[in-house]
């Protein structure tokens, strides 16, 4: 038997649904204009989805994380952390990654420099 913090993780077939339509509403896009980026869900899918008709199916999940990967599955599944996902913060660059780019725009001018070189050598 699962302990309580297991069965508390998991969501109610109702809860992914709503925040599944919380998303799709998000997107500011019709049925309509859903249906034509991801053909698994046109209007009368999303209408049967609002009007719990339909449940949500695992493509659908699928085909909305792939054409809008900016909403959290996290979310939409569990509940868990923010409906959008959050930009990654690129990570500070060590001295060692500096250096190679100090070393690769020197070798760039260098380049650079002995293409004109070239070119006036041969006026």
């Amino acid at each position: 038997m699962e302990d309580q913090t297991e069965l508390s993780k998991k969501s109610t077939i109702e809860e992914i649904r709503t925040r599944f339509l919380l998303a799709i509403d998000d997107t500011r896009l019709n049925g309509s204009q859903i249906g034509r980026r991801i053909r698994e869900l046109g209007s009368q899918k999303i209408y049967n989805l609002k009007n719990g008709r339909n449940g949500v199916t695992l493509e659908n999940l699928i085909s909305f994380s792939k054409e809008f990967p900016q909403y959290n599955i996290k979310w939409i599944m569990y509940g868990e952390e923010e409906m959008l996902v959050k930009e990654k913060k690129e990570e500070p660059k060590g001295q060692f990654e500096k250096r190679v780019d100090v070393l690769e725009n020197i070798i760039k001018g260098l380049s650079a420099r002995i293409e004109l070189l070239e070119i006036n050598s041969k006026k």
